[in-house]
């Protein structure tokens, strides 16, 4: 039985990492034909696996982590009783007075045990899997055309409504207007409604992959570099940087002396190399409407928070944006979750993302270099991509706080 157990709870998990990344802006998540209730489901597997966990491996919660969890419960209900008719309450409620305090309970006796990096690594699993899916379809159906779309579907996401797909499982339809302002190419956006939402993932699971794991396997770095350099996103190619830098620091004492001057010497040679396709890159994008909208939801976000300090216009909802953004369409999307989580719920909702974050920046708190590098790469797409009101959103805070008030002992990194 217990063998049974634990075989079918890896399965649970799974099927929760699976339906945390749907959530996470995939076109099935912006479906205009049917509502998938993706958000409803990745609460109910939370839960299930939480149980499973104490069932197959006896959890038995510290009195600290029952209390932790009860705070949160309470801090996140305050907070809908204050904003309830300023944003979406069955979204909020599931967000955070039913997941998040699962999540942390889940997190926080997983990572006692040991555990815990072992879930975050089903998300790397899956996002190989997309990423070698979604590499062949767009090689091969897209930029060579060997084979044509055979299939729609209606979705309901900005400018897009009926998007052109292979089989179900990959997607084109976003062109690519910054390394190619003609638009003659398609960026790779695999399942998800826009590519800079599969960009998002895929830095996730490279960022757990290199520094969430004892010996990462170089096949899954290059799969997912490769992968997000075919997402012609801007943010992609900084993240890669990003992560060769901190690479090279976590990795620097450990190198002989010969290997310390060859780096260097690479260095020397390549930052100027880097420096200049950047620049030429932020030019490229800095001609177009998407940078200065960009560059409007910063900006737009904190004097938003300065008219609702406390609580905020109303935990994610963008449409109080209107009137703070440069939209030229008229439409409010945002692009950016540190300056969308301080206007929507102001300092009361921003400080469970910012005290999280901040924290698994610092190696004395998290109990690891590694794993702050991890904590860097979070604040990076924290600061750059929207996504703080999806359940990734609310996985990663909470995965910050188990590390941040957990053991420090059980990192085998």
């Amino acid at each position: 039985m217990s063998g049974f157990g634990k075989r079918f709870l890896t399965v649970l998990e799974y099927l929760w990492a699976l339906a945390v990344i749907l959530n996470g802006n995939s076109v099935y998540y912006a479906s205009a034909d049917v509502e998938l209730h993706l958000l409803e489901l990745s609460v109910i597997l939370t839960y299930c696996v939480t149980v499973g966990h104490f069932i197959v491996y006896g959890f038995h919660p510290t009195r600290q982590n029952v209390m932790i969890t009860l705070a949160l419960l309470l801090y996140c209900t305050i907070y809908l009783s204050v904003m309830q008719t300023s944003m979406n309450v069955g979204v909020y409620v599931m967000l955070f007075v039913l997941g998040a305090p699962a999540l942390y309970m889940l997190f926080s006796e997983m990572n006692r045990q040991g555990r815990l990096l072992k879930l975050m690594h089903r998300f790397v699993d899956w996002l190989c899997i997309l990423a070698i899916i979604s590499l062949f379809f767009w090689i091969f159906g897209v930029v060579l055309n060997l084979f044509p779309p055979n299939g729609y579907m209606e979705v309901n996401w900005g400018a897009f409504s009926k998007i052109r797909g292979y089989y179900g499982i990959h997607y084109a339809f976003q062109y690519d207007t910054t390394f190619m302002p003609d638009g003659v190419l398609f960026r790779n956006s695999g399942i998800f409604a826009e590519a800079p939402m599969f960009n998002l993932w895929l830095c996730i699971a490279l960022g757990l992959e290199l520094f969430a794991t004892a010996k990462p396997k170089r096949w899954r770095v290059v799969v997912l570099s490769v992968t997000i350099l075919t997402t012609l996103s801007v943010t992609g190619i900084l993240f890669l940087i990003l992560c060769i830098g901190l690479s090279a620091w976590i990795h620097y004492k450990t190198l002989s002396r010969a290997k310390k001057s060859l780096l260097l010497l690479g260095a020397a040679v390549a930052i100027p190399v880097v420096a200049t396709v950047l620049l030429e890159s932020i030019s490229l994008k800095a001609e177009t409407d998407s940078f200065d909208m960009r560059l409007s939801d910063y900006i737009g976000g904190v004097k938003l928070w300065m008219d609702y300090p406390l609580f905020g216009a109303g935990f994610g909802n963008l449409k109080v944006f209107i009137g703070y953004v440069y939209s030229p369409n008229g439409t409010v999307g945002f692009s950016n979750s540190i300056a969308a989580v301080l206007g929507t719920g102001g300092v009361w909702m921003a400080l469970l993302y910012y005290l999280s974050h901040i924290g698994m920046l610092i190696p004395t708190i998290t109990g690891s270099r590694k794993l702050s590098c991890f904590g860097i790469c979070m604040m990076f797409l924290f600061c750059t991509t929207i996504f703080y009101a999806r359940y990734i959103g609310v996985v990663i805070i909470m995965l910050g706080l188990a590390i941040m008030l957990g053991p420090k002992d059980k990192w085998d990194i």
